[in-house]
């Protein structure tokens, strides 16, 4: 009975990877078409440092997205590590994903910090004053902005699944003036 059950499962996979695989969706557009939309799903993403050539530093974050010019804001303490790691070194990544649609996007840009009270108040989000209460003009509150570079695509649920199989995203290089 357990072979039959792996065959059957062998199978299966078989089946799915070649569905999938017809389907490839290979057009850059529609990539980043897709890739927006699954941004635009996620409420969080993780934002990622490096600084001397030590272990990543990783946090969750939740930014205000510019999907139109990929461009993304995340409100901070200006006293906090990510503020000096990025002064350090503006390269940065922000990875999205998703379970429910086995699908994750992968953004590396660069960072800056903004320190302009219009920009702080046209990007504030109300229930930040949890953490700032003094709010956006405050000291206490700086934005990141992060410009996005590159794109890295992997959707199972929107065929977004180049070769090898799974193992390795669809890249994008993003044009900048």
């Amino acid at each position: 009975m357990m072979k039959v059950k792996r065959i059957l499962f062998r199978w299966f996979l078989d089946h799915y990877k070649k569905s999938k695989q017809k389907k490839n969706v290979t057009d850059t557009d529609q990539v980043l078409s897709l890739a927006k939309n699954a941004i635009a799903a996620n409420k969080y993403a993780f934002l990622i440092t490096n600084v001397d050539g030590k272990s990543p530093n990783a946090r969750l974050i939740e930014p205000v997205v510019d999907l139109e010019n990929l461009v993304f804001w995340v409100g901070t303490d200006p006293k906090l590590r990510k503020v000096a790691e990025v002064k350090k070194n503006a390269a940065v990544t922000l990875a999205f994903g998703n379970e429910k649609t086995n699908s994750n996007v992968i953004i590396q840009g660069s960072a800056s910090l903004e320190t302009n009270p219009e920009l702080a108040r046209k990007r504030w989000k109300p229930h930040w004053r949890l953490f700032f209460p003094n709010g956006p003009e405050s000291d206490d509150f700086v934005l990141i902005k992060v410009v996005a570079e590159t794109l890295e695509v992997l959707d199972f649920s929107r065929n977004i699944v180049p070769e090898p199989f799974g193992l390795k995203p669809m890249k994008i290089s993003l044009p900048r003036c």
